[in-house]
């Protein structure tokens, strides 16, 4: 996760929002998985891939980990298997609930049936900093381009990046009348909209 726009903090980090709130994030974990997929339905006919029989589930995945959000790395790495069949043509990035199986970089503890653990101050103007803790169980998800076009695993792999910043996680987030649940699902939502894949 890139921190580009944000101010380190003795713990943590800090940011002022779209809407003039001063936010410091003081702890956070979220559970990540990406994974490639095969033709989607709904989706723009030129990132799908041709000749795919309907209802093939083959695919390929990282593997499921809690990652800290207060002290994050620049950039995920698709651990993605090769020798697999067929083309891939988008990647799918899903926040998920954790469970003690997943893996974790070490700077994230594991958190139990919990896909978004943060905690945080605001405060906007002159006024006091008001602590916010979350904890939410749902996920959200979201599809991506691949860098490139569709990748074919027939050939030389390809290592792809998962990209995301920090800056604008809490844009647009009302935090004087939101309610804790809707705080979890707009940094959910900002979390992946801003996502990209990049490619070497």
């Amino acid at each position: 996760m890139g921190r580009d726009g944000v101010r380190p903090e003795a713990v943590g980090w800090s940011v002022t929002t779209d809407l003039g709130y001063r936010v410091h994030a003081i702890d956070g974990a979220v559970t990540g998985l990406g994974r490639l997929a095969r033709r989607r339905r709904r989706h723009p006919q030129h990132l799908r891939c041709a000749q795919e029989p309907r209802g093939d589930q083959n695919e390929t995945s990282a593997d499921a980990r809690v990652e800290s959000l207060v002290n994050p790395l620049p950039s995920d790495t698709w651990a993605l298997k090769s020798g697999l069949l067929g083309r891939y043509c988008l990647g799918q990035v899903v926040v998920a609930r954790a469970t003690p199986l997943v893996g974790t970089d070490g700077r994230a503890r594991v958190r139990d049936r919990v896909a978004l653990a943060l905690a945080l101050t605001w405060a906007r103007g002159g006024g006091p900093a008001t602590r916010l803790e979350v904890q939410a169980p749902f996920g959200h998800g979201a599809l991506l381009a691949l860098p490139g076009g569709p990748i074919d695993f027939q050939q030389a792999g390809r290592r792809l990046t998962l990209v995301r910043s920090l800056a604008g996680l809490f844009d647009g987030i009302d935090f004087e009348t939101s309610t804790a649940d809707n705080v979890a699902r707009d940094v959910l939502r900002a979390l992946l909209d801003g996502a990209e894949l990049r490619g070497e």
